[in-house]
């Protein structure tokens, strides 16, 4: 729970680096939680008759609103998605501007998984070693 906290409080916080856990843990549960809101928008907003919609246009109105709900949650942490992405990447002593591999076809993610899984370096440019950090909440 430390590290979502965290996650929240670098809200834009480009500098510095980020250890795998703290990168992680945070995209895991977003990506749980993005996965249980879509599940729900499946099953309140599409009905079982393909035609229910003509004579039930709540159907419709809760899918909508539960895709909203989705599209809102993926707005508030983009920032700090990019952001925990550039300091997990400077923590590799890579630079935040290599996040436009993702833009490669095929290649360019996996390239970043693997760098994501990496672990922390020694002291480089970025700061010191994550594990010298005190780490506060």
């Amino acid at each position: 729970m430390k590290y979502y906290i965290s996650f929240f409080r670098n809200y834009f916080n480009f500098s510095g680096r980020t250890r795998r856990a703290g990168y992680w843990v945070p995209h895991i549960i977003n990506g749980f939680i993005i996965s249980i809101l879509f599940i729900l928008g499946l099953f309140c907003g599409l009905p079982h008759n393909p035609d229910a919609h003509i004579e039930n246009p709540e159907y419709t109105t809760t899918f909508i609103w539960v895709n909203c709900i989705i599209f809102f949650f993926l707005l508030l942490t983009f920032i700090p998605s990019l952001s925990s992405t550039v300091r997990r990447l400077h923590d590799i002593n890579r630079s935040g501007w290599w996040i436009f591999f993702n833009f490669l076809p095929l290649a360019g993610p996996i390239a970043l998984f693997i760098y994501y899984c990496q672990d922390s370096g020694n002291d480089n440019q970025y700061g010191p070693k994550p594990d010298k950090i005190n780490f506060t909440v």
